[in-house]
């Protein structure tokens, strides 16, 4: 399972490495610290799991059979769909972006009023 966590990252920092794209934030170098940081205490709170619990302990990849599955998995997908309606309350209403025109133009706004911002938070609806 570890192996399968670090390879999926490795792709994820190789395709943003290989988009012919750069960031408007000047502080990916640090963002790219906070990741590295994930994966390693993660990584370290599995590797000490496997060595406290031993490997019969640890579920194997695929087989998770915890009974409040479900209830967590419609918690987050309830948390995503907060977001998602938080997020369209910043840009429509608090940055006041127009989609009327399209996604495109929006965009385009979207990029302009974050320079304007010079890369801060609009409102806490946004975080």
């Amino acid at each position: 399972m570890a192996k399968h966590f670090v390879g999926i990252w490795l792709i994820y920092w190789a395709v943003i490495a290989l988009l012919p794209v750069h960031s408007i934030y000047p502080a990916t170098l640090e963002a790219f610290a906070l990741q590295c940081t994930f994966v390693a205490l993660v990584l370290v709170a599995y590797t000490l799991a496997y060595a406290i619990l031993g490997a019969s302990a640890l579920p194997a990849a695929g087989r998770f059979d915890l009974p409040t599955t479900p209830k967590l998995i419609r918690i987050a997908l309830g948390m995503s769909i907060i977001g998602f309606f938080f997020l369209i309350y910043d840009k429509i209403y608090i940055q006041g972006i127009d989609f009327s025109d399209g996604i495109a133009v929006a965009r385009e706004e979207w990029r302009r009023v974050g320079e304007d911002r010079e890369g801060q938070v609009s409102s806490i609806f946004s975080v």
